[in-house]
């Protein structure tokens, strides 16, 4: 054999070896290198790769997993890449990327898929994940939908330091509120309704366009629909005003929703409903006093006493609940600090029933 065969067998070879050889930026990095990365202001280039290549890798393998722990594992995958830096530059960047590439998990007819990825996005609270927040705003599936409004839930304030991201976020949670029930409707209530310790100025914010869901969903609550009156109970609790002004607007919601919720109570008891369905309007009119009572500074609880009495029949406590609690103390009480019930306004969109999918990792 000759030299030159020799020379051009070896440059063959080697040619070989190097296509073959993938190259090593191109690597799939592991959730160790991204600890590695220095992270200092803004994100390098060659982070910004890593992030790339990172995140498009593991939404493949979730893409063709075919078993849970596997699609499981990718969406961790994701979630822990987005936790790799606790620095700002790093995950507004991470969430960014991201919003650009899980998306395409939406789209996959396996459900489980869809709610884990929707359950990464969720778990990014940056400001930069808006893009694919407002893709599962608008699934068919309402887990994943229930997932969108809890990846605002942890962003309200970041948002709402973009005037353009805050009226997109502000639109969706509305027509969210109109228009949904059980866990969605719940977390968009609690996701409107902050606390002053979250931001005084937030809280104000979100004030008008919590009411206008409110006082929508009042006639819901009223009828007794399938996850309404949960949706009202939990969020009561959460109720904090942030000024003079905002109490007053907090004790009009208040008084609004006691009126509906007695004469739903009413209409319940007097249909003999499920022991289960009156216990719900039980503990909805329990936390309504009770916050009542903290606003107004009364030691009176009438709907209670009436409630907690062995000896009424669940008749008798809505009849008394109805003529006496509320219009004989409740109502006398408030007028005397210029709130009055308010009329119920007309319901402008029909709610869809979500309370069959349960979602996933809650």
């Amino acid at each position: 054999m000759t030299r030159r065969t020799v020379v051009v067998l070896f440059m063959v070879f080697f040619t070989i070896v190097l296509w073959s050889e993938p190259v090593r930026g191109a690597d799939v990095p592991s959730l160790e290198d991204l600890n590695k990365l220095p992270i200092a202001g803004h994100l390098t280039r060659v982070a910004r790769g890593k992030i790339e290549t990172y995140v498009g890798h593991w939404v493949e393998q979730l893409k063709k997993a075919d078993k849970i722990p596997d699609v499981v594992k990718a969406r961790k995958a994701i979630t822990d890449g987005y936790n790799a830096h606790n620095k700002q530059a790093w995950q507004v960047a991470y969430a960014e990327i991201s919003s650009g590439k899980v998306p395409v998990l939406f789209g996959l007819a396996d459900q489980v898929k869809q709610i884990q990825a929707a359950m990464a996005v969720a778990t990014m609270h940056q400001y930069t994940i808006q893009p694919a927040l407002e893709k599962m705003a608008r699934h068919k599936n309402p887990a994943v939908r229930y997932w969108a409004v809890r990846g605002y839930r942890p962003s309200v304030r970041k948002m709402l330091l973009y005037p353009e991201r805050a009226k997109k976020m502000l639109a969706t949670l509305e027509r969210l509120g109109l228009k949904e029930s059980g866990p969605i409707l719940s977390v968009v209530l609690r996701t409107l309704n902050i606390h002053t310790a979250e931001g005084k100025k937030a809280v104000i914010h979100l004030r008008p366009i919590l009411d206008k869901v409110w006082a929508a969903r009042l006639k819901d609550l009223r009828a007794g629909k399938d996850g309404i009156i949960d949706a009202y109970r939990n969020a009561i609790i959460f109720f904090d005003p942030a000024d003079k002004e905002d109490k007053k607007i907090v004790l009009q919601m208040l008084i609004d929703t006691l009126e509906s919720a007695s004469k739903g109570f009413d209409k319940a008891a007097s249909s003999k409903s499920k022991k289960s369905d009156q216990q719900s309007w039980v503990s909805l009119l329990s936390n309504l006093e009770n916050k009542l009572a903290e606003l107004t500074q009364t030691s009176e609880s009438p709907i209670q006493d009436i409630l907690s009495d062995p000896k009424k029949s669940i008749e008798q406590k809505a009849d008394e609940v109805s003529l006496m609690a509320v219009s004989e103390y409740w109502k006398p009480l408030l007028a005397k600090l210029g709130v009055k019930p308010r009329p119920l306004p007309a319901t402008t969109t029909k709610p869809v029933k979500t309370t069959t999918t349960t979602p996933l990792g809650t």
